[in-house]
């Protein structure tokens, strides 16, 4: 799933840090809504089915459920493995670094690097120079944790 945040350009392999800060929070809420779901499965013995045949093939309730738990299990670890990524690569950055990231990414940041340039006392121009150096530090950090 981490895939869909590189991109090659010129032969150049690089991270997507703006959309994957940006995504973070719907990450973290589809993670609980995911663990939510399986808790859900606990009491279930098997999937009640109708009596009009599946095409798949798999007729019986009990493989069905535990095909549906499999999945939704490799599902979590996709998504448990993102949100431990932004959680140590955040945790690597300076206060000022998250704060910029945080800020700047946000899915509704309209007026982000005036609020920005008031917090930091700075210039706008300052505010996209500690942007452009906080997101080359995110994307150096993830792509050490992935090598790892």
């Amino acid at each position: 799933m981490i895939e869909k945040y590189y991109i090659l350009h010129n032969d150049t392999l690089s991270f997507k840090v703006v959309e994957f800060v940006r995504d973070h929070k719907l990450h973290a809420s589809s993670l609980n809504n995911m663990r939510d779901e399986l808790k859900s499965l606990d009491g279930i013995k098997s999937i009640e089915t109708d009596k009009t045949r599946v095409q798949s093939g798999i007729g019986d309730p009990t493989l069905q459920l535990v095909l549906v738990r499999e999945r939704l299990n490799n599902k979590i670890a996709e998504y448990e493995a993102m949100v431990d990524i932004y959680d140590r690569t955040m945790e690597c950055l300076s206060d000022r670094d998250r704060l910029i990231l945080e800020t700047m990414c946000a899915p509704d940041a309209l007026y982000a690097c005036e609020e920005l340039e008031e917090i930091l006392h700075v210039e706008r121009t300052c505010v996209y120079n500690y942007r452009r150096e906080a997101i080359q530090k995110f994307e150096s950090y993830v792509t050490g944790f992935l090598q790892a």
